[in-house]
Parts: C-alpha cells; structure tokens; sequence
C-alpha cells in the first residue's frame, strides 16, 4: 500500500484487495470527487459479496463512527492525497491498518464526507474478514493509541465487534 502511496498521482486514492471490484455505478460517484476538498475522505456504500450471488449493502456511516469502526468499508473510502503523503500505512496494524490510517487522518483534521452511491463491491472472507479475533485486537489499539479512547468505551466497543465480526463469520459459513 505505501509503495502504492509513493507512486500516487491525483487528489484522491483508493485502495482495492484482490477480489475487489469497482461497482458498475462507481464512475457516476468519482464525477463528484472533483466538486470535494482535498482535506476530506469522501466515503460511499459498498457490496458485500458473500459468494453465489449472495449481497449485502453496506452503507456508510456518519463520520463519528471511527471511534467505533470505519465508517466505510475501506474499498468505498477515497482518501485525499494531500493526508496520504504526512500519514502511511502503520504495519504494527496487522489486520486494521485501514482503519489505523482514516483515524490519523480524522485526528489530523480531515473529516468524513459521505456521497450517495456504490463505490465497490468487496469480496467476503479475507483476511480481516475471518480473523475476527486479531481484529478485534488491532481496533482497541487503535483506539487507546491513535483516538485516544477512554478504556471503557474501548471494551464496549470491542465487545460489539466481537458480536458482529461472530455473526458475519457465521454467515459465510467460516465459524
């Protein structure tokens, strides 16, 4: 990713796994990246692909959601450039260094913007997909080192993840 980062040229970047796919409708939401701040993640609604043409719409979320989890999934967020070359991938982030950086960037000024659209469709199963405990850990570091999290709100937090990371590992039968 940070080499990809490095190469970058644009205003925006958007970082897509192997199984990712652009949404057929993605053209009409990057039209409006034009009219967007350059100190802004412009974020968008994603499809979860579970596999034999099972898909779920994952719409995104006010921005304040990042003390939670992304407000995106990090296929449907287009990242400015501008925060892109102060802030990198953290490779101590195993499984969350998605969400290690939009919180950088948002604890650096950068807010959210959510556009009405289908960015991508992101393929179920991967790696933060099915390694819901490691996860977890990752997401409470993030939140105790990067937004500051008071330890309470952490541990509710974590417990939430832990039940729907559980409930999406059950749905594509990885449990």
């Amino acid at each position: 990713m940070n080499k990809g980062i490095a190469m970058a040229r644009g205003r925006f970047a958007l970082f897509l796994n192997s199984g990712d796919i652009l949404h057929a409708n993605a053209a009409c939401f990057i039209r409006q990246l034009k009219m967007q701040s350059d100190q802004t993640m412009v974020i968008g609604d994603a499809l979860l692909d579970f596999g034999n043409g099972n898909k779920i719409k994952r719409r995104a979320k006010p921005g304040w959601y990042i003390y939670h989890s992304l407000p995106a999934s990090h296929q449907a967020i287009f990242f400015p450039l501008s925060g892109l070359n102060v802030w990198h991938y953290d490779l101590q982030y195993k499984i969350s260094s998605d969400y290690a950086l939009a919180a950088k960037l948002y604890k650096s000024g950068y807010a959210f913007k959510k556009l009405n659209g289908l960015v991508s469709e992101f393929s179920m199963g991967g790696v933060s997909t099915t390694n819901n405990l490691e996860l977890c850990r990752d997401a409470k570091k993030v939140q105790r080192q990067i937004l500051r999290m008071p330890g309470f709100w952490t541990g509710l937090s974590e417990y939430l993840r832990l039940r729907t990371t559980g409930k999406t590992k059950t749905l594509y039968g990885k449990t």
